[in-house]
């Protein structure tokens, strides 16, 4: 039931803001455990935020970029330089209908790539903490990061009882 629960949250374009109002109410961290030591790693410039805030403006911004792919104008609603977006606009342009295609992809059950995208995303940095590394000069680093959060993100996919091509595809999006 969480697996549906979560991958229903993830299908939908504002999974962002249910993410925050999940996070809120405290139910977040019970689906996702990871959250909590993620919501407690600080980064270093030219992050803004902490772990977690980072990955749901990642969210957010996937969101947007998918917005864009569907030939929406969101550049009113962004807090980016609109040639950035137009920028967008050109290079996926050419793409759009493969994307949407792939992206609509049934892996598992009515499960598309789009949730397995986004549950990547959800889950990109969760092994930040776990290879944190502060230099003497207080800057932090994170080696290794990107295969430890895969392997991570795979496991929790697994425990959430996610299809193993779905755990597979988290995996290489997170380690990648």
């Amino acid at each position: 039931r969480l697996r549906d629960e979560l991958a229903y949250l993830l299908a939908t374009s504002d999974a962002a803001a249910s993410l925050r109002q999940l996070d809120e109410l405290g139910a977040l961290e019970r689906v996702l455990p990871e959250v909590i030591v993620m919501k407690k790693t600080a980064q270093s410039r030219p992050h803004h935020w902490n772990v977690f805030e980072h990955t749901l403006v990642l969210v957010e911004r996937l969101e947007q970029m998918l917005e864009v792919l569907r030939g929406k104008d969101v550049r009113g609603n962004l807090p980016a330089p609109s040639h950035v977006w137009g920028d967008l606009e050109r290079r996926l342009g050419p793409y759009r209908t493969d994307l949407t295609k792939h992206l609509a992809t049934v892996l598992s059950d009515e499960r598309t790539a789009l949730e397995t995208l986004k549950l990547a995303a959800l889950l990109h940095d969760c092994g930040k903490p776990a290879t944190l590394y502060v230099e003497e000069d207080g800057h932090t680093c994170f080696f290794g990061h990107d295969r430890v959060g895969a392997e991570m993100a795979s496991a929790r996919a697994r425990t959430l009882r996610f299809a193993n091509v779905e755990a597979e595809r988290v995996w290489t999006i997170v380690a990648n």
